[in-house]
């Protein structure tokens, strides 16, 4: 989620740049701290997802776990800071227990919480899952590998927004693609889900 690959066939070769659906930015939330003087200190990024199970969406925040924990480090309330439709960002609290972790691998650097937040009141979207993410056969069906074209959004910690959320998008290339387990320091992990 917040990632993306232009793999398609009439895609290659072209001089066409890659623009990503503004959607994808609307998906994007801030996580971090609240100061005692009300001030909102960025951690990191949260991305809003859907996923689809017997005709029906579930609303879900996904962030990484560092993340969250970093944020319960401080000792300050952990909160999301959200873009409002008709005004400035909203900054709520993130409650410690909504947090989800794998429930087998403890190295696993990811946290889902499910949403609550109303699209009446706040400036989101949803990214889909069922459909969104890379997994092995997605790779394998689309050809996809080193040199492709990919974006990530997210958060630039120095130029987060003052009032409203500013979700930033890199653009860059694949430059590898794991054939085998890598260890990053926290042990041993495969980039790609089955």
């Amino acid at each position: 989620c917040g990632f993306g690959v232009r793999t398609s066939p009439m895609d290659r070769g072209t001089d066409q740049s890659m623009r990503i659906n503004e959607d994808v930015r609307k998906s994007v939330i801030f996580i971090g701290v609240l100061r005692p003087d009300g001030s909102f200190i960025p951690y990191g990024t949260g991305f809003l997802v859907l996923w689809f199970e017997e005709g029906k969406g579930f609303p879900y925040l996904v962030t990484a776990k560092h993340v969250v924990e970093d944020a319960k480090h401080s000792g300050l309330p952990v909160v999301g800071r959200v873009n409002t439709r008709l005004g400035p960002a909203h900054v709520g609290t993130l409650v410690e227990e909504a947090w989800q972790y794998h429930t087998t691998n403890k190295k696993s650097d990811v946290a889902v919480a499910l949403s609550r937040l109303s699209f009446e009141t706040f400036d989101i979207k949803h990214v889909g899952l069922n459909d969104g993410c890379l997994s092995e056969k997605y790779v394998k069906d689309n050809d996809v590998g080193c040199g492709d074209e990919v974006f990530v959004t997210g958060l630039l910690t120095r130029h987060y927004g003052k009032t409203r959320n500013i979700p930033i998008v890199r653009m860059g290339n694949i430059a590898g693609m794991p054939d085998e387990l890598v260890d990053l320091g926290s042990g041993p992990i495969k980039f790609l889900a089955g």
